[in-house]
């Protein structure tokens, strides 16, 4: 561990612990808010002098696990622009962030919580499309079932339905087609309810198709979204219209 990490390491422990800090003689700022307090300059230079003398291990083990709270921190000072740093040692942060957080998340000893948070952190760095790590809606939802997370999951597919839409208002029609057939086949009513739609009125790039919007209907219906089982009703009494 280099001696980046290792000052990172103390403004963490210093920050979040503040036992650990007052039992290796850290300053701490006055509860009175009129008294004098120490700068945050000051408190860093005693952390820096610290790191030099304490021994690493003693950091590392001073809480059950503290790989969340470091790695929480380094995705913070990849993206805050608090340290300069070069573009590397940004990209640096987020690997190194992303490592801990792996690690953590199939560590069988590591507590239950600290698991499913970050499974969850994992989960949203795939979400979202950054310079760091190509966008994966897969496996962000993939990090998000093994945390257990049904909210996460949730918004991540509302998210991706609003996206169909403000595609389909730019007319990028199979752009919108594509993420909406993927949110199909993850069961999701509303993508289902739309296709249908689509389908029935012959629109956003879609042909008419009246079993395909029944089917699609129906389908929305039965995975959550009950309104959809009207329109289907109402596609049968067009097929029964169409015999008469």
């Amino acid at each position: 561990m280099n001696m980046y990490k290792i000052w990172i390491l103390n403004v963490v422990l210093f920050l979040e612990n503040p036992l650990f800090a007052m039992d290796h003689n850290f300053p701490f700022q006055d509860e009175d808010a009129d008294a004098g307090r120490t700068s945050s300059e000051d408190s860093l230079s005693i952390l820096n002098d610290k790191k030099a003398t304490t021994p690493v291990e003693e950091f590392t083990t001073c809480r059950s696990d503290d790989r969340y709270g470091i790695a929480i921190m380094l995705l913070e000072s990849s993206t805050s622009g608090y340290f300069a740093k070069t573009p590397q040692e940004v990209l640096d942060d987020f690997k190194e962030a992303q490592r801990l957080l792996e690690e953590l998340a199939d560590d069988p000893k590591a507590s239950d919580s600290n698991k499913i948070d970050a499974n969850i952190e994992l989960g949203l760095m795939y979400q979202y499309d950054t310079d760091k790590v190509e966008k994966d809606l897969e496996t962000a939802l993939a990090y998000f079932e093994k945390a257990g997370s049904d909210h996460h999951r949730d918004l991540l597919l509302k998210e991706e339905y609003e996206n169909v839409l403000r595609l389909q208002e730019k007319q990028e029609f199979q752009e919108a087609k594509n993420i909406l057939d993927w949110l199909v086949g993850k069961d999701y009513g509303p993508a289902s309810h739309l296709l249908g739609q689509m389908h029935e009125e012959g629109k956003y790039g879609v042909e008419q198709d009246l079993d395909a919007a029944y089917e699609a209907y129906y389908f929305a219906y039965q995975h959550g979204h009950r309104s959809s089982l009207a329109d289907a009703d109402r596609i049968t009494l067009t097929w029964s219209d169409d015999e008469e």
